[in-house]
């Protein structure tokens, strides 16, 4: 028996089944060349932003790696480099932020958005508590701050875009 396969998603029919549109992505089989071509260009760019998004997570994922390790340095520098050490609420912060650090980005391909939101509402709520308890404090380490915070909420909203995308789009499900 003779396949045909849509150009677009590469989903497979039999050559006599085929119907005018694919069941997929609604490649328009009968459709003009111009018109499969549009399809096609459009289908690309949604597979872009499903693409997007996969790196942004992973991206996320090695920031969550590289704060956890930052957050682990600065708690053991802290530690001994004041004459008694970090008083048990720093300790228990600085210890809560690494093991999420570490969860989140663990299991971040499996629910992108989750995982990148907790680390972010953390992130905020220390950075908000150490400005509460001294102002000038939202000053240091500032570039690390941003960047943690913008990479956090990018990949969020770029996973965000994406599942959009694959609830419409059967093809961008694979």
């Amino acid at each position: 028996m003779e396949k045909a396969h849509c150009p677009s998603c590469y989903k497979v029919y039999a050559a006599i089944d085929r119907p005018d549109n694919c069941y997929d992505c609604d490649f328009p089989f009968t459709g003009t060349d111009k018109e499969k071509s549009i399809h096609i260009g459009r289908n690309l760019i949604k597979k872009n932003v499903v693409n997007d998004a996969s790196s942004a997570g992973k991206k996320a994922s090695n920031l969550l790696f590289v704060l956890a390790a930052i957050y682990l340095f600065s708690a053991a520098y802290a530690e001994f480099s004041t004459p008694n050490g970090l008083d048990i609420v720093d300790l228990i912060i600085y210890l809560w932020l690494i093991v999420c650090f570490i969860f989140c980005g663990a299991f971040l391909s499996k629910s992108p958005i989750v995982f990148s939101t907790i680390p972010l509402i953390a992130l905020l709520i220390v950075y908000f508590l150490q400005f509460l308890a001294n102002p000038n404090s939202i000053a240091s380490g500032i570039v690390l701050k941003i960047v943690s915070v913008s990479l956090l909420i990018y990949s969020i909203s770029k996973n965000w875009e994406a599942q959009k995308l694959q609830k419409k789009n059967a093809f961008l499900r694979k």
